[in-house]
């Protein structure tokens, strides 16, 4: 999962890597505050390791998007996420408090697709989690 931040920059957190995190607020905050004190002291000119799987860089949101993966992003017109065939390897782009309609305009040029992960919920916590059980329900059911 990787975070953006206006003033480009990012926090990429890599699962297999990842230690330290625990399900508190925080713990996470410290994380994320020396992650994002490490990128914005100096020019990065590739992520930094701040903590084991988690790093932090400068880059911009159109870097993020290359590279060939399948490119989600929460929109409440998108397909249901029952409905779609989720790859096993994706980026998934949820903007807060929504997406600008530059970003929304460079996501249709990688070819994104708009799906929706819930009506009900709307702030990215509570995105991430729901689309982070369902995947694994679905990984489950194909073992």
């Amino acid at each position: 999962m990787t975070l953006f931040f206006s003033d480009q920059i990012f926090l990429r957190f890599e699962p297999r890597r990842l230690r330290y995190l625990r399900p508190d607020e925080q713990s996470t905050f410290g994380i994320v505050k020396r992650a994002i004190l490490i990128a914005s002291r100096r020019d990065l000119p590739r992520a930094k390791e701040s903590t084991p799987g988690v790093f932090a860089g400068k880059g911009s949101f159109a870097d993020f998007l290359k590279g060939g993966l399948k490119i989600m992003y929460y929109d409440l017109k998108g397909a249901d996420l029952r409905s779609i065939l989720i790859p096993r390897d994706f980026k998934l782009v949820i903007g807060y408090p929504s997406l600008l309609d530059e970003d929304l305009s460079l996501l249709s040029k990688y070819g994104a697709k708009p799906v929706r992960i819930s009506v009900s919920y709307r702030n990215p916590a509570s995105l991430i989690v729901l689309f982070n059980n369902y995947y694994d329900r679905t990984l489950l059911e194909k073992r």
